[in-house]
């Protein structure tokens, strides 16, 4: 039995995630692949699940509200970056995002994950860590990381063609 391979993009609706996504839109095109994109959001883990936020309706819980501005992240992001997603598995998953990518990887069988980084260096890297290099450590297949283009970089590839 011949199954078409998987491609997982995690992202984080920035920049360098949506330039990850274009990548993986193109590969899966090429490869006849399957797309699955995930989006990972977590409540912050000083803050109780059980917190209630007082809004114009009433108490409502903190990670209904999480959830709620997640999903209206991740459509908004997909609407911006004008991609045609209709094929593939677009995912929310509550977690830790780097967990959350390997633990998809491994229960869906993925071949390949294809992400963004931000490119953080120094003391930046340090206070926020680097999901991306937590993933390329622990995940079960290759993983592709698609560097962050500035703004003057978009129109130039990332590797001039030359004649020989």
């Amino acid at each position: 039995m011949n199954t078409k391979p998987k491609v997982l993009c995690p992202i984080d609706c920035s920049p360098c995630s949506a330039n990850a996504l274009r990548t993986a839109t193109t590969w899966t095109a090429r490869l006849g692949a399957e797309l699955h994109v995930l989006l990972a959001y977590q409540v912050p883990h000083y803050i109780q699940p059980s917190l209630l936020i007082w809004m114009g309706a009433g108490p409502r819980p903190l990670w209904e509200l999480a959830e709620e501005q997640a999903t209206h992240q991740l459509r908004q992001f997909l609407e911006e970056n004008a991609l045609d997603l209709s094929l593939a598995d677009v995912r929310l998953l509550h977690g830790e995002p780097a967990i959350a990518i390997i633990t998809v990887a491994e229960r869906d069988s993925i071949d390949w994950i294809i992400m963004g980084t931000h490119g953080r260096s120094g003391a930046k890297r340090l206070a926020l860590g680097s999901v991306a290099e937590r993933v390329v450590r622990r995940a079960p297949c290759p993983v592709i990381v698609v560097p962050t283009r500035n703004s003057e970089s978009k129109s130039k590839p990332l590797i001039e063609p030359r004649l020989l």
